[in-house]
Order: structure tokens, then C-alpha cells, then sequence
């Protein structure tokens, strides 16, 4: 990947679902840090230790499934449906916002990176309508304790 920065063939590196110790390996045997981790993130599994890992290293953290993949064909047994906490789309009700806007907003809060995925023009127009509003830190604290460790895809442990 360093060989194609080199020759000008892309302009960084990014890395997924790398944990802590992984990003270390690489910082340390590569010569051209990675711009970017990718991982499985929203509210009902956080990653606030590897989030401010990789900040402290000015490594950007980009959240996949941020709505915590409701339509995953496999999910683990007993994890939870973020898109059914009925206590988060009520705070959502609060800001005239749907629970995936809560969702995406407070990641954005929290510094990470977006990306979530919908066919649905609506809901990629809802998905950018996050902007124009703040989560309070009430609501945030309300947020922060749904952390759950609740992956939902299993494979990436």
C-alpha cells in the first residue's frame, strides 16, 4: 500500500477493523501512516478506547453499520436491535428526528465518521438531515449508556 502512495496511485492508506494493537504493529514497521480505521460503530457498541487510540494518533475513525446492521442476514444471538430502542426514538421525538438520525448524529458528535447505507431515497435524504441540530448532554450521557459491546457483525471480533 506504501508502494502505491509512493507512485502517486492513491493519496493514503486506511485500515479496517483493526483493534488497537494492530494500528501499533503497523505504525511501527510502516513508514506512511494510515489516515483512517474503519470499524463497526453506533450507539449500542461505542469503541471509545480504540476511537481515542486513533485520534491520539490523528488516525480518523469512519463508523460501518451505524445504525447497527438491522437487517444483518446473521445476527449474533441476544444482541440487541438498535433500531428498536423505544427509549432513543422517543429522545429522537424530542428533536423532531427519527432514531436513525440520533443515531448518526451522535457519532458525529463523538468524532467518528459516517457511512450508512440505504437504498431508499428517503432515508438517504433523512441520513443527511443531521446537521442542523445538538444533541444535549443529558441525552448524550442516555446515549453513552446504551454501549452494550452489541457487535452485529460477529465476524470482525
Amino acid at each position: 500500500m506504501e508502494e502505491c502512495v509512493r507512485q502517486k496511485l492513491t493519496r493514503s492508506i486506511g485500515v479496517s477493523n483493526f483493534n488497537s494493537e494492530q494500528v501499533t504493529r503497523v505504525l511501527e514497521k510502516s513508514s506512511i501512516k494510515p489516515v483512517m480505521n474503519q470499524v463497526e460503530c453506533h450507539p449500542y457498541l461505542q469503541q471509545k478506547k480504540l476511537i481515542k487510540f486513533c485520534k491520539d494518533r490523528d488516525i480518523a475513525v469512519t463508523a460501518y453499520s451505524p445504525l447497527g446492521a438491522p437487517n444483518a442476514m446473521f445476527p449474533p444471538p441476544g444482541c440487541p436491535v438498535l433500531m428498536k430502542d423505544e427509549k432513543l426514538k422517543a429522545i429522537g421525538e424530542k428533536y423532531g428526528k427519527s432514531l436513525a438520525q440520533m443515531a448518526l448524529r451522535f457519532l458525529l458528535q463523538s468524532g467518528v465518521i459516517v457511512i450508512p447505507k440505504s437504498t431508499n431515497p428517503e432515508r438517504l435524504k433523512q441520513n443527511m438531515d443531521i446537521f442542523d441540530f445538538t444533541i444535549n448532554d443529558k441525552d448524550v450521557k442516555y446515549i453513552e449508556s446504551l454501549d452494550c459491546d452489541g457487535r452485529t457483525c460477529p465476524f470482525t471480533e
